[in-house]
């Protein structure tokens, strides 16, 4: 069964967004070139930055996430972003942005945190 990340991230202003934007281009662009890839995208909902990636095995995910630009976005985030958090679940088949969302806005503590910041209804 497939595997999906997606990781919620509120980049700081100024140079240290653009430093963010180009390291989130960077680090797309290397997950839709991975072997195992079977989907990725970036998304701005609810003021934050959010990658979705689906994964054929975890090992596959995990191979991604230590390497090239992924791995160098990992050892900049201190200083490019305020906070972010992933989440990962089994999936049958790709999720939409909306249901990847709702399982991260359910299932993460920053999830929680902008659901009652802005009042957001998961029903």
């Amino acid at each position: 069964m497939p595997l999906t990340a997606i990781g919620g991230i509120r980049s700081r202003g100024g140079l240290k967004l653009a430093e963010f934007q180009v390291r989130a281009f960077l680090s797309l662009r290397q997950a839709r070139k991975a072997d195992g890839n079977l989907h990725a995208a970036v998304a701005i909902r609810h003021g934050l930055h959010f990658s979705l990636s689906v994964w054929d095995t975890p090992a596959a995910m995990k191979r991604y996430a230590a390497s090239g630009a992924h791995l160098k976005t990992m050892t900049r985030a201190p200083a490019i972003t305020t906070e972010s958090e992933f989440h990962h679940f089994i999936c049958e088949r790709i999720p939409t942005w909306d249901d990847a969302l709702r399982e991260w806005l359910t299932n993460s503590a920053l999830g929680a945190k902008t659901v009652n910041a802005e009042k957001i209804d998961l029903r």
